[in-house]
């Protein structure tokens, strides 16, 4: 009884050691002075190239002989400074809907819903630059993703941004802007042949035309 007492006390303590913890390091992000967005992509850039790289992380989650052959050419490039980036916006869902011919696709649904579909569309583009390269890939790609969450009031709306790498595949960063300049990122490499090893500042045909068919803009970061 006495044992289960003292682990019980044990794990209380630890719960609030934690939760002190997380609340220091809210505040302490919050006081700091604030990164860019640039910044914070390159660091899920850093995040997701460290996972691809380390072949123990990868092996938690399969052992595929076609993964693991992504797995190799991710891990074979150089992820330290991309040739170009690209900032990508994005229409509310209710456009791309249309767009695709489907313009009542949204009826029915709250704006609760309308929220988050619209806060999804950044991965779902995301999604389908890869998907043309098969399942393999997809899996591949949904591996080595890497999550941050931070204050940057510098974003004002959904968007990505897309750093292209002269040896390596790109990585799409996802920001989800949310309340008081909280933003939620995710880091993905983009398992597309057509936007590897990319030393042009022009966009890939298939990058352009799938931003053209959802109505996106994509602007070229200094």
């Amino acid at each position: 009884m006495k044992n289960k007492t003292k682990r019980l006390l044990l794990i209380t303590a630890l719960f609030a050691a934690l939760s002190l913890l997380s609340g220091c390091q809210g505040k302490a992000s919050a006081a700091e002075n604030e990164k860019t967005a640039y910044e914070y992509g390159m660091e899920l850039v850093a995040t997701a190239a460290e996972m691809a790289k380390n072949e123990n992380f990868g092996a938690v989650y399969s052992s595929s002989e076609e993964i693991q052959a992504f797995t190799e050419k991710i891990a074979a490039g150089n992820y330290e400074t991309p040739s170009f980036t690209y900032q990508i916006s994005l229409p509310a869902i209710d456009s791309i809907a249309a767009s695709l011919g489907a313009s009542d696709l949204c009826d029915g649904l709250s704006e609760t819903l309308r929220e988050q579909l619209n806060h999804q569309a950044a991965s779902v583009i995301v999604s389908q630059l890869t998907a043309s390269e098969g399942t393999a890939a997809l899996a591949a790609s949904s591996i080595y993703r890497a999550n941050k969450v931070f204050v940057c009031r510098e974003l004002e709306a959904d968007c990505i941004y897309l750093y292209l790498f002269e040896n390596g595949y790109p990585v799409a960063v996802t920001f989800a802007v949310g309340e008081n300049g909280a933003v939620s990122a995710t880091g993905t490499f983009v398992l597309c042949e057509e936007l590897r090893n990319v030393s042009s500042a022009e966009i890939p045909e298939r990058l352009n035309t799938l931003l053209q068919l959802l109505g996106c803009t994509a602007k070229l970061l200094p």
